[in-house]
């Protein structure tokens, strides 16, 4: 351990001796200044261990700790920082500022907040991170980390390799578009390849310049029982703000590969007119994670679209929002909650993909309610895939609703025909196969399950059409 030397206040510590090499590259700087430069820290260093060249890179580690007890302490000019590992502790909330343009590269982020109501932020630039975690026991149990400031700045863009855990309270990130636009995936303003698991609640916020149109944030997987919330301050009756979030993990993203958000979602209007709305894509990077939305409470307003993956939403939340269009282009979709469940939407929009709906019992189906109708794409020539599980044996040759079955999609207008759905077949006690029989009626699409005739009954039937052909030829 070398000796600190101080200035001002502010010592710089080098750490522990690495095995094989002359100096571990690591730092702890400490101050009970409010404000300080990184390139303040970086000249103290160089000076105070003879490296006139010293400079911050991948191979550095460094710790900085506040002493100071003020309601804020600033951190300046983080733009174009590059470091291996950045470790805070801090009294005071601490802000980190970037200039708007420039980049900051740390492998390792750790937060550690001991005493202050509100969190820690920083703003401006683009940020990539390895790994982050939120460390905060303030006065206000449900204080966290702000990526961007209401006043002074949002964050440009965040990436994150690994995970974000700990105490997260805001995101302002990010650059929208007027209208949705496909290809702004390829940049989204969040792009976190590891899990989102907040210990408190957080809100997703729109800002000047960003409230009325589209912003797009990527994570491989949220798994929390918090709350997400959205919250708008714009008071502008024309703009309508949607928020597009993308699960994109894999087999790996998380243990046993299945995620899930239990906390509710929720959208209000602070101070502001319309409220913002939330839109989940489902799109897995290898198709084999399952990601919950299983909240009591879920206003999941700007539609649904599964590409890839299976989606699980709890079909009995209690919002009563319509949930927008359910896109199908791939993956599986369902219910997060045991059956007995619909879910509202507008349109279901189908190009493929696979909808689950468990049909257990009289008593206990999952439904879809449309207020519009089912959308064939263009150029799709298959079936709409459903999948009704196994607790069928009710369903064969169902009376319900006059020998239709059960209503399994309700729909304002039904543009679609019976032969346009298909489902999973359902072998029977008895040993005889059983397949679905949809009927498709002007307020909805009804089930029921009808046996396979077996190989010997069809050809017999198939003889008794050829000879009744025959007949009709030799009549002509």
């Amino acid at each position: 351990m070398f000796k600190a030397n101080t200035t001002k206040g502010i010592s710089v510590i080098s750490a522990a001796l690495l095995a094989g090499a002359a100096f571990a590259e690591e730092y702890v700087y400490t101050t009970d200044l409010a404000s300080v430069t990184f390139d303040e820290i970086r000249a103290q260093i160089a000076s105070d261990y003879s490296m006139p060249d010293f400079e911050f890179d991948d191979t550095v580690d460094l710790k900085f700790v506040s002493t100071a007890s003020l309601s804020q302490a600033n951190l300046v000019g983080a733009g174009g920082l590059t470091l291996g590992k950045f470790s805070v502790e801090s009294f005071s909330r601490i802000r980190i500022d970037a200039a708007n343009g420039t980049s900051v590269k740390i492998g390792t982020f750790e937060w550690n907040q001991s005493a202050q109501q509100w969190g820690s932020r920083i703003i401006g630039g683009n940020w990539e991170f390895g790994n982050i975690n939120i460390i905060q026991d303030g006065t206000d149990p449900n204080a966290g980390f702000c990526f961007g400031e209401a006043t002074t700045g949002i964050v440009q863009s965040l990436k994150v390799s690994g995970n974000i855990t700990g105490k997260i309270s805001q995101f302002r990130v990010g650059t929208s578009t007027a209208e949705y636009d496909a290809a702004a995936w390829d940049n989204p303003g969040i792009d976190v390849k590891g899990y989102l698991s907040s210990q408190t609640k957080f809100d997703f916020y729109a800002y000047a310049g960003q409230e009325n149109g589209h912003l797009y944030n990527k994570f491989g997987a949220i798994n929390q029982s918090v709350n997400i919330g959205f919250v708008s301050r714009d008071t502008s009756a024309e703009d309508f703000t949607t928020i597009n979030i993308m699960i994109t993990g894999g087999a790996s993203t998380i243990d046993g590969g299945i995620a899930d958000m239990s906390g509710n979602v929720t959208s209000i209007v602070n101070n502001g007119t319309n409220p913002i709305k939330m839109a989940v894509f489902m799109n897995s990077s290898d198709g084999s994670l399952v990601q919950k939305f299983s909240g009591s409470s879920l206003k999941i307003e700007g539609g649904v679209t599964v590409m890839s993956g299976t989606l699980l939403i709890n079909f009995k939340e209690t919002s009563g929002v319509n949930h927008g269009n359910l896109t199908m282009e791939g993956g599986r979709f369902g219910s997060s909650n045991t059956a007995g469940g619909t879910f509202l939407f507008t349109d279901l929009v189908y190009s493929g993909g696979t909808i689950e709906l468990a049909l257990d019992s009289a008593e206990a189906f999952d439904s879809l309610r449309l207020s519009g109708t089912v959308q064939l794409v263009d150029g799709f020539d298959g079936k709409v895939s459903f999948d009704f599980g196994d607790n069928l044996a009710w369903l064969i040759d169902s009376e319900e609703n006059g020998g239709k079955g059960v209503k399994v999609i309700a729909w304002a207008a039904g543009t679609v025909g019976a032969d346009s759905f298909a489902a999973n077949s359902y072998a029977g006690e008895d040993g005889l196969e059983y397949v679905a029989d949809f009927t498709s009626e002007a307020d909805g699409l009804y089930v029921k399950y009808v046996a396979v005739p077996e190989p010997s009954t069809v050809a017999a039937l198939m003889g008794v059409l050829a000879l009744a052909f025959a007949a009709h030829r030799r009549r002509r």
